[in-house]
């Protein structure tokens, strides 16, 4: 018997799925995709160490935008997950915050 995966198949499993479920199917996707590992074996980043891993200069950068709100705390130091980093830049939540940093800093730059 084959055990390859089609998309066909995939689909045939995901119609019925929950919304949920669905949504959990395809964040595991885009990290196999991005070459990312499972969250259970993947390597723990300080914020100076994710910083270039996601195509940032300085780690203000990361800081600005509020991603330790996913860092994980060990012996009170965050450490991040490359995933986890990755999820939260893309999501709505991070969204928000760059257009009011991009809001603010128009602003400024009016008044000067």
């Amino acid at each position: 018997m084959n055990n390859s995966l089609t998309l066909d198949v995939f689909m045939t499993k995901y119609a019925p799925a929950s919304a949920e479920r669905k949504q959990e199917a395809l964040e595991a996707g885009v990290r196999v995709l991005d070459g990312l590992k499972n969250e259970t074996d993947e390597h723990f980043y300080t914020l100076k160490e994710v910083t270039p891993l996601v195509g940032l200069h300085h780690y203000g950068s990361l800081s600005r935008l509020q991603v330790q709100k996913v860092g994980v705390s060990y012996g009170g130091r965050l450490s991040y997950r490359l995933s986890d980093v990755i999820r939260y830049l893309r999501s709505p939540e991070c969204a928000a915050i760059r257009e009011e940093l991009r809001r603010q800093r128009n602003k400024q730059n009016k008044e000067a």
